[in-house]
């Protein structure tokens, strides 16, 4: 079925706010302090390392802000710049419109300024200093590269990203830098399906200290993150498989994360309504978390909208450990 260039130009205005999001995906500072020894899973750290590897998780794959005492990200910023960078090179990719090389400066709101620089399969943003209010101050490089271009008659396009940045938020302070790969698909048949997001690669964190929130550093490696935008139902929902490793200075611990069953959350939802996550530590311990209810949901008495089930290395679960979404989300960002 041929796409046509106004459906992509479409969908790319659609979709512009997704990869700009992607674009903040961050990744720490480098070097082998990441790395953590294995985490053996306890029932006294099961609920902490479940906040750290779903919520904390998907804050950096998402640009999801917490905004009660959660893991503050530079996604909780405007990204000046980069919304423009990215339509320029998805309307190169898609063969909308030409993509002339050249620099351009241009100055932020408050102070400072962003430079871009457009190679036609390119597109970098340099921020100097920049600010777009008095309380948050950008440093640094955001690059996207096209991989694969679709010329106007392909669903596919792909991108390769690298971050290099320093954003100071009040006292916060995040360090990013990193790369990854950033495929994403336009439905032919945008009626029933939209876009769809896979974000591979070997290693993606971010740092962050100051302020009231515990300094932590999580790093993602060796990670496919896929999330697909199903709108065939009443009300929309996102469907997301994952498959991670962690490494968490908060938990002092390295664990892997997967999908056993895709997670299923309706679009404008906080959190998930279904979907199972299988959690490896050391020891062969193991944690199951089986999403129950998103955070609207009244779960039976005695129960909750989180079920965590606990392998202490027997290979069997034991009894269901009961948590509801407010109480992970409060364990994001404190110390366990």
């Amino acid at each position: 079925m041929h796409t046509s260039s106004s459906h992509y130009m479409t969908m790319g205005r659609r979709t512009g706010q997704i990869v700009v999001a992607a674009l903040l995906l961050a990744a720490g500072c480098g070097g082998s302090d990441d790395s953590q020894p294995p985490l053996p899973l306890t029932e006294a750290n099961a609920q902490a390392v479940a906040a750290e590897a779903l919520i904390a998780a998907g804050q950096i794959t998402t640009g999801v802000q917490t905004p009660t005492g959660g893991l503050p990200l530079a996604a909780t910023s405007p990204m000046p710049g980069a919304g423009r960078a990215v339509q320029r090179l998805m309307s190169r990719a898609t063969g909308t419109l030409p993509v002339a090389p050249g620099s351009m400066t241009e100055a932020c709101a408050a102070g400072g300024s962003t430079t871009t620089v457009s190679s036609g399969t390119s597109e970098t943003v340099t921020y100097n200093n920049c600010q777009e209010d008095a309380n948050t101050r950008i440093n640094g490089t955001v690059k996207l590269t096209i991989k694969t271009s679709s010329g106007g008659t392909s669903s596919d396009l792909s991108f390769s990203v690298s971050v290099n940045l320093t954003v100071t938020t009040g006292t916060l302070s995040f360090a990013e830098s990193g790369g990854y790969d950033l495929h994403f698909k336009l439905s032919a048949d945008p009626s029933s399906s939209g876009t769809e997001l896979e974000l591979t690669g070997s290693r993606l964190s971010v740092s962050v200290s100051g302020g009231t929130a515990a300094s932590d550093k999580l790093t993602l490696s060796n990670f496919d993150i896929d999330v697909k935008e199903d709108l065939s139902n009443t009300p929309s929902q996102q469907v997301e498989t994952i498959d991670y490793d962690i490494d968490s200075s908060r938990l002092k611990g390295h664990i892997s994360v997967m999908t056993n069953h895709p997670v299923m959350q309706i679009l404008g939802a906080e959190f998930p309504h279904a979907g199972q996550v299988l959690i490896a530590g050391a020891n062969h311990t193991r944690l199951q978390i089986t999403i129950l209810g998103d955070e609207t949901s009244t779960p039976p008495s005695g129960q909750g909208q989180v079920e965590i089930e606990l392998d202490t290395g027997s290979g069997t679960f034991g009894a269901p450990i009961w948590v509801n979404w407010a109480t992970l989300k409060s364990l994001v960002g404190s110390t366990p």
